[in-house]
């Protein structure tokens, strides 16, 4: 069966030999594949997939992808551990399942194609983060067929978190192109998430009596050219205000909203018209600003307040709403082509509800093993420190622990 789209052909048979020899390749040497690169310590050839190439540049157009988000869009629906082991080799990292194995050391890319950067969750879980090497970004432009912008310097650990969360969106919309057979490089939509993305504008300061220079910096944005639509997309974490208490707070969404409207409304050359927008984007296309929120609650919080902003403003240039990935994902997958995905369950319905006796056993259990260790002067093994900080993360949430006990193994 072949696959057409746009330009690309897509054998499902090639795709099976592909992911058959990453199998065995990875079972034998965590990570000995395809075609032509360089050498490990045992000699054995390290080899780029037509895979690798994918994901490398997809990472390009996002900039950093989690290790899920990597498997979402290069290996959906294979176990995680196939996806990190390969990451693993790119990055030219040796997994350490291998070395506790022991055995001959297994072949790596050196120099590696990506690095890695990592993060902890708000819940207290640790993430991988990956972004390419210089090597990297050479071989994402040759499969892509244009320079990716780079950004030399990368976020810092605290917005990590932020920046998987918006990446999601990306994910969202890529992953059933890609799953239909649709190369990276011929997506119909483009993502551009970089921080150097300004949106000059300028604004009268009345009380200083002059014209002040200003720019809005999304936190992406988002073209669809086969619908000639363009999306401003700003991550919420739920961590600012939705109305500001005074001007000082600028990081607040109405604030925020304010800004655009006067970007959208506001003219860079009265005499013809033209509008800052206008002047950073020719094309004209109409323009939404999206407040991407994690929960139906702010959702609908922010959607009241922006309605009462509007009523209140009268006339407005910007339109502006916030939406949850899932509302996101519904309205924008269908304009690409791709089918919308199923709803996911909110994390409220999916939790999992204890009686104080089960939370109170879980936190005796959790604190005496810590204990225990402690006094055998056994530290926490790296591997589970993630899972201990999550589960002291829900223990904490709960009101369980008692932090003088859960400082055992910091």
């Amino acid at each position: 069966m072949t696959i057409h789209g746009g330009n690309n052909v897509v054998s499902r048979q090639d795709e099976d030999n592909e992911e058959q020899m990453e199998s065995a390749a990875a079972d034998e040497a965590d990570g000995r594949e395809a075609a032509g690169r360089t050498d490990g310590q045992d000699g054995a050839r390290c080899l780029v997939t037509g895979r690798d190439r994918e994901l490398m540049a997809l990472m390009a157009i996002s900039r950093y992808l989690t290790t899920a988000q990597a498997n979402a869009l290069v290996r959906p629906g294979k176990h995680e551990s196939v996806g990190r082991r390969r990451l693993f080799t790119l990055a030219g990292l040796a997994p350490r399942a291998r070395g506790r194995r022991g055995g001959p050391p297994p072949a790596l890319f050196a120099p590696p194609y990506l690095r890695r950067l990592r993060f902890r969750r708000t819940t207290g879980e640790r993430v991988d983060l990956w972004a390419l090497t210089r090597q990297g970004e050479a071989l994402a432009a040759e499969v892509l067929g244009w320079e990716p912008r780079v950004e030399r310097q990368d976020v810092s650990e605290p917005f990590r978190e932020h920046w998987a969360v918006l990446t999601d969106l990306f994910v969202g919309l890529a992953a059933p192109l890609l799953a239909r057979g649709v190369r990276a490089s011929a997506l119909p939509l483009q993502w551009d998430p970089c921080e150097g993305t300004e949106l000059p504008w300028r604004q009268y300061d009345a009380a200083a009596g002059k014209v002040r220079a200003r720019a809005m910096v999304p936190d992406a944005v988002l073209a669809l050219p086969g619908a000639r639509r363009r999306y401003l997309v700003e991550c919420e974490m739920g961590t600012h205000s939705i109305i500001a208490s005074s001007d000082e707070k600028a990081g607040a969404t109405v604030r925020k909203l304010e800004r655009y409207d006067e970007f959208f409304g506001g003219y860079d050359d009265s005499a013809r018209q033209v509008t800052f927008y206008a002047k950073a984007f020719p094309d004209n296309w109409p323009a939404e600003v999206l407040f991407l929120v994690r929960k139906a609650t702010r959702r609908d919080n922010v959607n009241a307040a922006l309605a009462r902003w509007r009523a209140e403003r009268g006339r407005c240039a910007v339109t502006a709403r916030a939406v949850t990935l899932d509302d996101a994902l519904r309205e924008i997958c269908p304009l690409l082509g791709a089918p919308a995905p199923a709803p996911r369950l909110p994390r409220e319905a999916e939790a999992v509800h204890m009686g104080q006796d089960d939370v109170d056993a879980l936190r005796c259990f959790y604190q005496e093993a810590l204990v225990a260790l402690g006094a055998a002067g056994r530290p926490l093994p790296d591997e589970l420190r993630a899972t201990a900080l999550r589960a002291r993360a829900i223990l904490a949430r709960e009101g369980a622990t008692a932090p003088s006990a859960m400082e055992a193994h910091p």
